[in-house]
């Protein structure tokens, strides 16, 4: 390298230096910069908990979920297990997400988790209404009616 690559090589960084040498921290106000929460959200007793974020869509979460499954047998004792559905902006994967929270609302969350991944992945339904979810959770017993109910009640 020259001696006038190594000055310019030199010069850059410093260049950039200053630049980092200005930031200022940001001070964030509540109002301003993030609400507080009415009623705050509830967390678990447990000292320590593994949080899975999922989509019944998503074909990660598909292939993932043996591993979680096998996890879940021998999981140490203390260890609180949560599952959060996360829509990432997609209209799909939020019908998806509210029905897992329509499927906690009834108690039959985990029933439903292998029958759900099942239909979208495997059997390749579409799932694309409210309707269409309700039939999959009639084929395991669990009234359509109630799961519309709770699908809708939010």
């Amino acid at each position: 390298m020259t001696l006038f690559g190594k000055w310019l090589g030199w010069g850059m960084l410093l260049s950039c230096l200053i630049g980092v040498a200005q930031a200022q921290p940001l001070l964030y106000q509540e109002g301003q910069h993030y609400l507080r929460l009415p009623k705050p959200l509830q967390v678990s007793d447990s000292p320590q908990e593994v949080v899975e974020m999922f989509s019944y869509r998503c074909p990660h979460c598909f292939s993932f979920e043996p591993v979680v499954e096998s996890w879940l047998q021998t999981k140490p004792e203390g260890v609180a297990f949560v599952r959060i559905p996360v829509g990432f902006g997609r209209a799909s994967w939020e019908l998806m997400a509210r029905t897992y929270y329509a499927a906690q609302e009834l108690g039959v969350a985990e029933q439903m988790d292998h029958p759900l991944f099942d239909a979208i992945h495997v059997q390749r339904k579409p799932l694309a209404t409210p309707e269409e979810i309700a039939e999959v959770f009639a084929e395991q017993g669990i009234s359509a009616d109630d799961f519309l109910t709770a699908f809708k009640s939010f």
